[in-house]
């Protein structure tokens, strides 16, 4: 009898810890995505503010309307540019900066959905707001702002990004290792 006594309660603190196993690599694969996630969005959302205010350097500060006579976009704009606007090499930059930026954008909305489910809903928060100032800082560009509005624009992307890495980090160091 002591012998089955002895199973039952060894069995009992085995199942018990193996739960909190079980509690304990849930919880660290989530910390664990949770971390690649908000490091995948930082790292984006650097590299493409980088580029935007590289490519700003080619908007002027003209307060001509419109901007862009003929057209709203500088993707729908001629290859030779617009005579006293700018250049085709002008437009290059700027459309591939323009392209650049809309492709991160995709990707960032991508990490913002799985943020949504690992993370607290200020990161998600965040996230999104650093998305919606990266698509105004992109939109700058697209429509040939003037250079000032678009390097406001730019440099609000980093206010954006500092308060999502604050958020992430409060949610990182909070989870349990």
């Amino acid at each position: 009898m002591a012998t089955l006594l002895g199973v039952l309660i060894t069995q009992t603190f085995n199942s018990r810890g193996e739960t909190r196993r079980r509690r304990h690599e849930a919880s660290s694969r989530w910390h664990d995505e949770n971390y690649r996630v908000c490091a995948a969005i930082v790292t984006k959302a650097t590299a493409v503010e980088r580029s935007l205010y590289s490519a700003a350097s080619m908007l002027d500060d003209s307060e001509r309307e419109p901007r862009m006579p003929g057209t709203k976009s500088i993707l729908l704009s001629p290859k030779e540019g617009i005579e006293g606007v700018f250049d085709g090499i002008t437009r290059e930059i700027l459309v591939e900066a323009v392209e650049d930026g809309f492709k991160v954008l995709d990707e960032l909305d991508d990490l913002t959905g799985e943020l949504a489910i690992i993370g607290t809903p200020e990161q998600a928060a965040t996230a999104r707001l650093l998305a919606e100032q990266l698509l105004d800082a992109v939109g700058c560009l697209e429509t040939f702002a003037q250079s000032s509005l678009a390097y406001a624009e730019v440099l609000a992307i980093r206010d954006a990004r500092e308060s999502f890495a604050e958020a992430a980090r409060d949610n990182l160091l909070a989870a349990p290792k």
